[in-house]
């Protein structure tokens, strides 16, 4: 009888009883405040406000003024000095002036020469 009772009440009951207040409520508990209200705060203030200043400071600020000293005024400037006025230059003075004084020196008067000298002074 006695072990039918400890049976009957402590290995059962008690585990019950466990499994109702402790297994269960504490758990519940935990849920209510720990894991979620826990979460819920972390979402709240950590995981939303601070991606949120993250994203409204770190990560869109920063790039904002990368994008608007370095990637933006950075090619901006190689833009207006390097990528733009480099070849400016090469064309106006390279690509404009070499093929002009060809064609001026070269094509105009070698064939002017060719044809006032040879034409010219061959046949006679």
């Amino acid at each position: 009888l006695k072990p039918k009772l400890e049976d009957k009440y402590q290995n059962v009951l008690k585990p019950k009883l466990e499994e109702k207040y402790q297994n269960v409520l504490k758990p519940k508990l935990e849920d209510k405040y720990q894991n979620v209200l826990k979460p819920k705060l972390e979402d709240k203030y950590q995981n939303v406000l601070k991606p949120k200043l993250e994203e409204k400071y770190q990560n869109v600020l920063k790039p904002k003024l990368e994008d608007k000293y370095q990637n933006v005024l950075k090619p901006k400037l190689e833009d207006k000095y390097q990528n733009v006025l480099k070849p400016k230059l090469e064309d106006k003075y390279q690509n404009m002036l070499k093929p002009k004084l060809k064609v001026k020196y070269q094509k105009i008067l070698k064939p002017k020469l060719k044809n006032k000298y040879q034409k010219v002074l061959k046949p006679k």
